[in-house]
């Protein structure tokens, strides 16, 4: 339903009341409101001015329609009254709203919000000049939590600007978004500033580390005419001598290492438990036991090895591995832990030396050779 010029006045006056009446309550009690009480009460008087303005439209709309229905759309044009009438209703709006808000802005701005704007504002400043201060000799780790407080400090002044923005004036608003800016600019330059203290790390470790090869003089060997080294022999085809661990009465074990027994304690090979372990269990028994690994018996580095069950396994000879007992081979490792049979591993000859071993007694005196 379309209203007239008359209904739409009403209308105005409707909406004028309430502005009118909000706006006198705001002037008369703002000493006695919270800071959320009077940015409520702005808000709603704002939304009472929007109405009346929107009120006032309608009405010289309605006026106008009139006009162009009587003389034609050409010649339609308000009288000086309505004008009159139309500019002072929006203009009383306007005045009232930036009267209230100038006491408002009075109020909420010097009173609250330039202290808290200006005081983070200032704080972050500060600590961005202490932070551009550090010295690059300074641990990283302290710039870089002096860095981290300085970005939270930076927001902490941004928000509290868009808090009180409304009520900054303008000349103030200009100047904190001037200041605000320079942070924003001078902390990426800040944060690049970490590879200095990086570079300066490496190059105080340089200068630590380079003292101490300096400091190093090459040893003087002074030589005796007894340490001298001695001619050295020729190697024997067939050594009779094992080397193991000089015996002591207090290095020997009680008992047998892998049975406990005492009665050959020094003599793995008789041990039947020895024979049912695996190829590196026996090793690691030999070398638990400091073992000869030709003979399986512990004995003085001089005393005589029997070199009678060595192994003479082809793989071992192929693989040039060191001359082992015939119980201690891989290549040829009996399976269920059954005792391997000499015959299996070995060659031998008479009174079971290899060929070598019999060339090399030939070769020895007679009352030598009977001994063997």
């Amino acid at each position: 339903m379309v209203k007239t010029a008359d209904e739409l006045k009403k209308d105005r006056t409707v909406a004028k009341r309430p502005f009118s009446r909000m706006a006198n309550i705001l002037l008369k009690t703002y000493d006695n409101k919270s800071v959320l009480e009077l940015e409520d009460g702005f808000g709603n008087l704002t939304q009472a001015a929007e109405r009346v303005w929107e009120a006032n439209d309608d009405l010289e709309a309605r006026l106008l329609e009139d006009k162009e229905s009587e003389v034609g759309a050409e010649e339609a044009e308000l009288s000086d009254q309505q004008k009159a009438d139309l500019v002072k209703t929006a203009g009383d709006c306007e005045e009232t709203l930036k009267e209230v808000r100038r006491l408002l802005q009075n109020v909420l701005w010097v009173q609250n919000g330039e202290h808290d704007v200006l005081t983070a504002l200032q704080v972050a400043e500060v600590e961005s000049r202490r932070t551009g201060a550090v010295d690059v000799n300074s641990r990283l780790e302290a710039y870089e939590f002096m860095l981290g407080h300085l970005q939270d400090l930076a927001k902490a002044a941004k928000v509290s600007f868009e808090r009180w923005k409304r009520w900054t004036p303008a000349k103030q608003k200009q100047d904190i978004q001037g200041r605000l800016k320079d942070l924003d600019q001078k902390i990426p330059l800040l944060v690049s500033r970490k590879m200095d203290f990086i570079c300066e790390k490496m190059k105080e470790d340089q200068r630590q580390v380079t003292p101490v090869f300096q400091n190093l003089s090459a040893p003087v060997i002074r030589l005796k005419p007894t340490s001298l080294p001695k001619p050295k022999r020729e190697a024997r085809s067939d050594p009779r001598h094992a080397r193991t661990r000089a015996t002591k009465s207090n290095d020997v074990p009680a008992g047998c290492v892998v049975c406990g027994d005492g009665k050959h304690r020094k003599k793995l090979y008789f041990c039947k438990q020895f024979w049912a372990l695996t190829p590196a269990d026996k090793n690691m028994a030999v070398k638990k036991l400091g073992a000869c690994e030709r003979c399986l018996e512990l004995h003085d580095g001089r005393a005589y090895c029997k070199p009678t069950y060595l192994c003479k396994h082809p793989d071992c000879k192929d693989q040039r591995l060191p001359e082992h007992h015939y119980y201690l081979c891989s290549n040829a490792a009996p399976r269920g832990g059954a005792m391997p049979k000499r015959s299996e591993y070995q060659k031998a000859g008479r009174n079971g030396y290899t060929a070598n071993q019999e060339d090399f007694i030939r070769k020895l005196p007679p009352e030598l050779a009977k001994q063997c």
